[in-house]
């Protein structure tokens, strides 16, 4: 429902929630008598990095056409702990093991350049608004940094093995020894859509 202004109870805006996979909503927009409607702004919250820039584009733009886009804490490829540190014997440095969890997410389907996502939107005929940092910090006692730090090993494990190095011994130094911030490079973007589809959604 919405609220008016000035006492009058003039509808202003109307909020519909849906809660399913965003590729079966877009598929939704515009079918029969019970198809969404296209709206004027869209929310994706650490959701861009999971659609190729030009899929996405497409979806937002049939799902928005000529609206906003917000798409805040889209993840800007660079994960880094705080302070760093060098390997040392058999134990992989930060960077080491950082490299490999973006290689590990690249080979998972994630891309982590958001400027493409933006060049692909403006090349259709949308525009950036506005673009601004937004790093996501996980300090030591923060409930959630073991869990991010398990999340690193995991994903580097058989790449660390496979050379030489141990991310269990890496992954132990950092949740008992060390105790550093987690920090993910991340952009929220507010985009203007194209008012036409691009290309179909594959």
């Amino acid at each position: 429902g919405g609220g008016g202004g000035g006492g009058g109870g003039e509808l202003v805006a109307r909020l519909e929630l849906h809660c399913a996979d965003v590729r079966a909503l877009e598929a939704q927009v515009g079918v029969g008598e019970g198809g969404l409607a296209p709206c004027d702004l869209l929310v994706g919250s650490g959701f861009a990095d999971l659609f190729a820039p030009a899929q996405l584009t497409s979806l937002l733009a049939r799902l928005c056409p000529g609206g906003l886009a917000y798409l805040p804490i889209t993840f800007a490829g660079a994960t880094r702990l705080e302070p760093a540190e060098g390997g040392a014997g058999s134990v992989p440095s930060d960077a080491r093991v950082m490299g490999a969890y973006h290689e590990h997410l690249r080979a998972q389907g994630q891309f982590l350049e958001p400027q493409r996502l933006v060049d692909a939107v403006c090349e259709a005929g949308g525009a950036l608004v506005e673009r601004g940092a937004s790093p996501w910090r996980i300090a030591a006692d923060a409930p959630f940094h073991a869990w991010m730090v398990d999340f690193l090993a995991a994903g580097t494990a058989r790449a660390m093995w496979a050379s030489g190095w141990d991310p269990v011994a890496w992954r132990w130094r950092v949740l008992h020894e060390r105790r550093p911030t987690v920090v993910a490079d991340n952009v929220d973007l507010l985009l203007r859509l194209p008012r036409a589809v691009p290309s179909p959604i594959e």
